[in-house]
């Protein structure tokens, strides 16, 4: 077992977790703000936790097969990619070249 077996096999609830309040004081100034270099000077642990909690309702919406039309999925596909880069600009670029999101969305029907 490796660390990065270990940490594929964390839940999203896990990571988002680890961004609550309860562990501002230990893990926040200790290099858990390290992890996101791209974020903006004016946010901070709250930000960072608001939106992974966002992405992981809309991660869920979408897994349950819930509909997602009426729940601006452009802005939500959007959010995802700048929390993306707030980890890492690379892999930000690599997802916005490769994503099918947008072209999903662009098919979807349109009630006429």
């Amino acid at each position: 077992m490796t660390a990065h077996h270990l940490v594929s096999e964390l839940s999203f609830g896990f990571w988002q977790h680890l961004l609550t309040k309860r562990f501002q004081r230990v893990l926040w100034p200790r290099g858990m703000s390290d992890t996101f270099p791209n974020l903006p000077v004016t946010m901070g642990r709250q930000d960072v936790h608001d939106r992974v909690e966002t992405i992981r309702k809309w991660r869920n919406r979408i897994a349950h097969h819930k509909p997602v039309f009426d729940q601006g999925p452009m802005r939500k596909h959007q959010e995802t990619i700048q929390m993306i880069r707030w980890v890492c600009q690379e892999t930000a670029d690599w997802v916005t070249a490769n994503s099918k999101v947008t072209a999903a969305i662009d098919l979807r029907p349109i009630k006429g």
